[in-house]
């Protein structure tokens, strides 16, 4: 298996490579274990990323300060980017406010959502996969307190569910914040909204849905859910929606400190897998764990699993064969039998994001770590998506980041960097 390159907004330098038109075109064949960034004027945090039916890549996210990426057309927070292979087509930035999330319909639209500029509310924008923004909506806002979105997917129906956190109830009172679910139209109407939540703050920060239309929900919760017991702080928990939004059941995680679930999904049984992050005490501190959960339709827990210490996974994703695969991140040791490819611990391949394999019951196969081991600034894995046998992860990072064949120097400013891992070698 090998880690091929995407390459960055900054001047794209190809190694051996040619790009001429007619009979002759030679492809770009990236390097074993290369990769690039998306480098602005300022800090460059990679938020979201989708695929179109063509294969294409895009990645979304914030430019801090309002900073410019190069050659991208317009200004502001908010960035988007397609990439055709190692080569970047175009690059879009707006004043709209922070992206978290992004989808693509397959039929050459782009849907993003996250929190509007001035919290004016949860924000749902279209683009076209040319590069043309196309509208955008806001739901709620600046009267109903913080309201923000997390997460999308979108329905055989072309129906898109975000989900997220709002700081209003269904009924008049305002609350600390609850979790919601709102249904648009692919024009961007709201067709209902499904808000719950406890005594406490509750935030989606992730959603599925299953073949009979269910979905399922997953984030963190500061109270206690119907039915359940708090652990203390913040608690993982996971919500059954049925197809009209209403909660068919909660289940509820927790220690003494934060825990968190950060990505659900469904596979091609109906099994539940959510991962995440648990958080525990020590002598040097709180110390994080990566967690890995399976349930039935109904709410029955069939697995957990614990990741060693100094790890969080923030992505979930199943192969061709069915086999998980999380995302995230491991600052410490973590004991691997294999591994999903051969890494020169020398080149700096063995640092802190983890792209780790599991079986859908929960048993560690391999993974891979890669990164600058030495940068004392934390990674910040995002997102994965799995398409042909290819996983694509974004994440942002600080350092310096060495392969066989460049050097990306992220020193002083956090750049964003897109891997692809090729399962099939």
């Amino acid at each position: 298996m090998r880690i091929l390159g995407i390459a960055a907004i900054v001047p794209l330098i190809c190694v051996a490579c040619e790009f001429t038109d007619g009979p002759n075109y030679t492809a770009y064949e990236p390097p074993s274990y290369q990769w690039g960034a998306l480098d602005g004027e300022s800090d460059v945090f990679a938020k979201a990323i989708a695929l179109d039916e063509n294969g294409d890549v895009y990645v979304a996210g914030l430019v801090q300060g309002h900073g410019l990426l190069p050659d991208a057309e317009g200004s502001g927070p908010l960035f988007l980017t397609k990439f055709h292979g190692i080569v970047p087509q175009w690059t879009l930035q707006r004043d709209e406010g922070v992206v978290a999330t992004l989808t693509s319909d397959g039929s050459g639209h782009l849907y993003a959502a996250g929190i509007s500029d001035n919290n004016a509310g949860i924000i749902l924008l279209r683009f076209t996969t040319d590069g043309v923004f196309e509208w955008s909506v806001r739901w709620r806002g600046i009267t109903t307190g913080f309201d923000a979105a997390y997460a999308i997917t979108r329905i055989p129906t072309g129906e898109l569910l975000v989900a997220g956190v709002t700081g209003i109830d269904a009924g008049e009172l305002p609350t600390v914040g609850d979790a919601v679910v709102v249904t648009f139209s692919p024009d961007g109407a709201v067709i209902k909204e499904s808000i719950w939540g406890s005594d406490g703050t509750d935030v989606a920060l992730a959603i599925a849905v299953a073949s009979d239309g269910s979905r399922y929900v997953t984030g963190y919760t500061t109270g206690t859910m119907e039915g359940q017991t708090a652990g203390g702080g913040e608690d993982l928990f996971v919500t059954k929606l049925d197809v009209e939004g209403a909660p068919l059941w909660h289940r509820q995680f927790g220690l003494d400190y934060d825990d968190r679930g950060t990505a659900i999904a469904v596979d091609s049984k109906g099994a539940v897998l959510v991962t995440g992050y648990r958080t525990m005490g020590g002598s040097y501190g709180e110390v994080r764990q990566a967690v890995l959960l399976g349930f039935s339709t109904d709410g029955e827990e069939k697995f957990t699993t614990i990741q060693p210490d100094k790890t969080a996974a923030y992505s979930l994703a199943f192969d061709a064969e069915g086999n998980v695969y999380t995302f995230g991140e491991s600052t410490g040791y973590f004991p691997m039998d294999k591994e999903l490819i051969e890494v020169d611990p020398y080149k700096y391949m063995d640092g802190p994001l983890l792209l780790a394999k599991w079986k859908s019951d929960g048993t560690f196969v391999d993974g891979v770590k890669w990164g600058d081991r030495y940068s004392n600034d934390p990674v910040l894995p995002a997102a994965m998506v799995i398409h042909n046998d290819t996983v694509y992860a974004v994440s942002s990072v600080i350092g310096e980041y060495t392969t066989p064949r460049n050097s990306i120097e992220c020193r002083w400013r956090r750049c964003a960097v897109l891997s692809m891992i090729d399962l099939n070698n």
